[in-house]
């Protein structure tokens, strides 16, 4: 967004910022970069402060020439700029993959990221359905990738932070055990934090023998606290799990203790 300030006359303006016509009529306000132009008709909605916010979008070749500039050594003497090739517009891909997928999916699920969920939730909507949006999305998964998954889910956000939200234990182990069917383990397990190692459960839930057993995702609101996802256990078997806390009052490690106690007896037994 660009902000313009304006007291009705041009001799106002900053320097780098050319004004045009009479303050009668409307300016004409100016980028150095690249110079995109935007023209602001006088209105008799004209906010009294005289501040008010344009939307400003700059052309695809503004990016080129910061990255241009970028690269080159803060200090003197300067080098040459990096010849950066001209850019086609035209001819650049639709998307950009810039960080691997499962990067993305560990930042998500080790430190609980809300804002990376609901933006990953946004983005695969506008390559499904080239539309951003949340609901349209929520309601294939659930016709596709959950078909078939007991206790159908009332699923309305991607960081699961509404209290419209509603699921079951039942659904998520059957969804974890989905998972595990589909994806080998070992990435699997990677993209959980894990007992005693990493992410939300680094100080909770490690393995009896010094060797990760429990890979978990942790949800946490006031007076809920759930925790669902797998355990190893000595003999190597893989179980799902899913324990949900709600309408509870204080803090949360009362129930973090009895998890962790139940996890261990489960392990021991088999």
């Amino acid at each position: 967004m660009l902000t313009l300030c304006w007291d009705g006359y041009s001799d106002g303006l900053p320097g780098h910022i050319q004004a045009t016509g009479s303050a009668l009529n409307r300016i004409t306000v100016q980028r150095r970069a690249l110079e995109p132009t935007i023209e602001v008709p006088q209105d008799p909605n004209f906010p009294a402060n005289n501040c008010f916010e344009v939307p400003m979008h700059n052309p695809g070749l503004v990016a080129h020439k910061l990255l241009n500039d970028s690269v080159r050594v803060a200090s003197p003497p300067y080098p040459p700029y990096v010849d950066v090739p001209e850019i086609n517009l035209q001819e650049l891909p639709n998307s950009w993959y810039a960080t691997p997928v499962d990067t993305v999916y560990r930042r998500l699920m080790y430190q609980s990221d809300n804002f990376i969920a609901e933006q990953l939730l946004v983005l695969c909507s506008g390559v499904k359905f080239d539309s951003i949006g949340q609901a349209q999305l929520i309601a294939w998964a659930k016709d596709s990738l959950f078909a078939g998954l007991p206790d159908p889910p009332r699923w309305v956000d991607g960081s699961g932070l509404s209290r419209y939200n509603l699921i079951s234990p039942r659904f998520l182990t059957s969804l974890l055990r989905k998972l595990y069917l589909e994806q080998p383990p070992e990435r699997l397990f990677s993209l959980f934090a894990t007992g005693g190692v990493s992410g939300t459960i680094q100080n909770w839930y490690a393995g009896p023998e010094g060797k990760p057993v429990v890979f978990a995702k942790t949800g946490t609101m006031s007076g809920v606290h759930c925790l669902s996802g797998y355990l190893r256990t000595r003999r190597g078997r893989i179980l799902v799990f899913s324990f949900m806390h709600n309408n509870f009052l204080g803090n949360n490690n009362a129930w973090k203790l009895e998890m962790q106690r139940l996890l261990k007896s489960i392990w021991q037994d088999d």
